[in-house]
């Protein structure tokens, strides 16, 4: 049996490294700190009140983890909205294929990786930012090829059109996605982890 001295320091820290793993959203691993310090002898009193700590937490992680979806694809909505305000010509095409392409969606998959925060895996931060923002380009190509089709009066082909037009949502959407992917899952927490 250790001396008092050395089991009460042991369970200081148990209680501490279980707060230091709420605050970094590692919840598995402040439970199993708050176990430890409850089977050292740790007051009730304490321990309820670090596991109710932990559940609140945790729900209010699950919550913004759900919204963070929303945010993301508000976020390129409203990038992609502003990218409306002229054709890609007029802000020139390296201009456009950057904000399009690069700006947007990291800073879309930046908000959602730090939303959706370090408990989250990067697996799903990736998946979750690719969906968000990958939906908010389909839907301004969608919507800017059919606008343009009106324009330059191609309104009455169909076929050829709706094909090539699906091709080049989903292939912009894939990339844009792909962008905000890689950003929520390996940028949004690099060096915090």
């Amino acid at each position: 049996m250790r001396p008092p001295d050395e089991q009460h320091a042991a369970l200081e820290f148990e209680i501490l490294a279980a707060e230091r793993e709420l605050v970094h959203g590692q919840f598995a691993r402040a439970r199993d700190h708050l176990k430890t310090a409850s089977a050292m002898g740790a007051r009730k009193m304490d321990v309820n009140r670090l596991h109710a700590s932990i559940n609140a937490e945790e729900q209010s992680h699950a919550k913004r983890a759900r919204l963070s979806g929303w945010g993301g694809f508000g976020i390129g909505g409203l990038g992609y909205l502003f990218l409306s305000l002229q054709q890609p010509v007029a802000w020139t095409m390296p201009l456009w294929c950057g904000l399009a392409f690069l700006a947007i969606p990291a800073i879309a998959g930046y908000a959602m990786g730090r939303w959706q925060g370090q408990g989250q895996s990067p697996q799903s931060r990736f998946w979750s930012a690719l969906f968000s923002v990958g939906w908010a380009m389909c839907f301004y190509t969608a919507i800017s090829l059919m606008s343009l089709r009106w324009q330059i009066g191609l309104a009455g082909q169909g076929g050829a059109v709706l094909v090539a037009g699906t091709f080049v949502s989903a292939a912009y959407a894939l990339v844009a996605g792909t962008v905000a992917g890689v950003v929520s899952a390996k940028l949004a927490w690099h060096g915090h982890e």
